[in-house]
């Protein structure tokens, strides 16, 4: 069964309610998007389920346009989400040399993080 996705209507907190399901208390979630969240009305259902679980949030915003009006506005449901859960946004440029990418990413390990 696939998932339905469109320009309005992305999932992204449908997901965050989903994730809050699949992961311990006390635990954090990260989201890294460009685009702010296109189901804004499932905010409340998100946001009651990452807050009954002491989830925190933390939204690693690379939208290239980052500081300008457009994507603050785009990145305030997100916003709301990592402030009411105390996680934080985290501005990041994905412009970083293809090398460097290459280095960094050989030397990680998984690691399942817990508060």
């Amino acid at each position: 069964m696939g998932v339905y996705t469109d320009a309005t209507n992305d999932g992204t907190m449908r997901a965050l309610a989903s994730a809050a399901k699949l992961v311990p208390y006390d635990s954090a979630l990260f989201v890294v998007t460009d685009k702010g969240a296109g189901d804004s009305q499932r905010l409340p259902l998100a946001l009651r389920a990452l807050v009954e679980k002491r989830l925190k949030v933390y939204t690693i915003w690379t939208d290239p346009s980052h500081p300008s009006l457009e994507s603050e506005i785009a990145l305030q449901d997100l916003r709301n989400v990592s402030s009411h859960t105390e996680g934080e946004v985290l501005p990041y440029s994905l412009q970083i040399p293809v090398s460097r990418l290459f280095i960094s990413t050989s030397r990680l390990r998984p690691r399942i993080l817990q508060y």
